[in-house]
């Protein structure tokens, strides 16, 4: 065994049609947003600013949306 570790090849076979790559798109999201609100919550900072973050997040998204519907360019 090297010091890097033991390496391990997996290989992931995911969904082929329409359906199941949304599926796999929403679980990933809310995965996703799960772990950033559990780092806001660990934040040391009073609630109202973890409120206020949430809130900027949120309407980030929200912009991020409405630009990607309108075939706009998102920000970085």
């Amino acid at each position: 065994m090297s010091e890097e570790g033991l390496l391990v090849e997996v290989i992931v076979h995911g969904p082929s049609s329409k359906a199941g790559k949304e599926a796999i798109a929403k679980k990933v999201a809310s995965f996703h947003a799960q772990m950033v609100l559990e780092y806001i919550s660990r934040l040391h900072c009073p609630k109202e600013q973890k409120i206020a973050l949430v809130d900027a997040i949120l309407e980030q998204i929200r912009e991020d949306n409405r630009k990607e519907k309108e075939g706009e360019s998102l920000s970085p």
